[in-house]
This record gives structure tokens, C-alpha cells and sequence, in this order.
């Protein structure tokens, strides 16, 4: 009798959109961060595994370790104004507002399916009035012979 193959396991795809808990902090997973529990205590890279219950950062340090870290702790890479790199303290990160709109907005009207229209209407140029239109010029720049 010859052996049956394994069943294989479909893998889960990947969700587009990140966590909701880590949406709040401005973080996706696979986030590089570093973290130092005391300031004695030099800095640590991590990546950004989830947000855990407490509050807290889940994190998998160089090493494959699984961490738990305070979100005051935590310090995120970013690229600063001439590009390099500049590491922002993750309170910092979170406090900011500046993309609630994106969370706030529908999902139907952020992509225009289904939604009411978020763009502007053009607006039409006014039409000519009476003395305009006879004094021979179409408006494209030239004059009409007549």
C-alpha cells in the first residue's frame, strides 16, 4: 500500500489593512521600532508583531524573542527631512491627528464606489453675454472674419 500524501492547510492570506490596535498607533505589522526598558540600557531593534491586551506592544527582537514593551518605551524609524533616518518616540506618533480623516471616512466613499462623490464638481466657465459673443472673437484667441 503505498503512502497517501499530507493534506495540505490553506495559508491565510495577508490582510491589506493593518490591526485596528495598531491602525491607533500608526504602526503596521513588521514595523522596525527599538525599545530600552531603562535609560542605563542601550537601544534594542524590534519588529512589530501586535498590540496586546494591557496596551502594550507586542514585539520579536533580533534575536526571535517575543516582547512585551510599554508604548512609552518604544521609539519608531522614520525617514526625517532630507531623508536619513530619524527615530520618533511612539507617544509622540500616536498623539498626532493628522490622519483620523482616513480612518473616519467610509470605506464607500473613500474609494468612490457606491458612495455619495467626495470630489469637487468642475465648474463650467460662464457663458458670454450678448455683447461678447458679436464682437468677433471665439474665444480661442483669434478673430472671426466675417
Amino acid at each position: 500500500m503505498t503512502p497517501r500524501p499530507k493534506a495540505r492547510r490553506a495559508t491565510p492570506e495577508a490582510s491589506p489593512f493593518p490591526e485596528y490596535g495598531l491602525a491607533e498607533l500608526g504602526l503596521a505589522p513588521g514595523d522596525t521600532v527599538r525599545f530600552r526598558r531603562r535609560d542605563s540600557e542601550r537601544w534594542s531593534t524590534a519588529t512589530v508583531a501586535r498590540r496586546e491586551k494591557d496596551g502594550s506592544l507586542g514585539l520579536h527582537d533580533a534575536k526571535g524573542a517575543a516582547r512585551s514593551i510599554a508604548v512609552d518605551l518604544i521609539e519608531v524609524r522614520t525617514a526625517g527631512r532630507r531623508g536619513g533616518v530619524v527615530w520618533e518616540p511612539l507617544a509622540e506618533r500616536a498623539a498626532r491627528t493628522e490622519q483620523l480623516h482616513l480612518v473616519d471616512a467610509p470605506a464607500a466613499a473613500r474609494t468612490g464606489r457606491g458612495g455619495p462623490s467626495t470630489r469637487p464638481e468642475p465648474h463650467a466657465p460662464p457663458a458670454p453675454t450678448a455683447e461678447e459673443a458679436d464682437d468677433g472673437d471665439d474665444g480661442d484667441g483669434q478673430l472671426r472674419l466675417l
